[in-house]
């Protein structure tokens, strides 16, 4: 998770955000890092929760379910969920 954070850090403290947009995060702890640095950011912020790939197989852990619901749908500006992925 330090690479997340590092990263993240970099390109807020360099150049700035507009906007923070999140995809696909597969693990509570990684969902809960991302939705920590969200709120240490004032940008409005858009989350894709992505759970579910088109072809029916699981990107997010049952185990990150709660910390979606707990940490990072709270800190969202907008929440885009799609029940159904559509084909490129």
């Amino acid at each position: 998770m330090a690479a997340v954070r590092a990263q993240y850090r970099s390109v807020v403290d360099d150049i700035g955000v507009q906007a923070v947009k999140t995809g696909m995060l597969a693990s509570a702890e990684l969902v809960e890092v991302v939705a920590e640095l969200i709120g240490e950011t004032d940008a409005p912020t858009v989350v894709d929760p992505v759970g579910v790939s088109k072809h029916g197989d699981p990107l997010l852990a049952a185990s990150a379910l709660d910390s979606v619901r707990t940490k990072l749908l709270p800190a969202a500006t907008v929440v885009t969920p799609i029940s159904t992925r559509s084909p490129n």
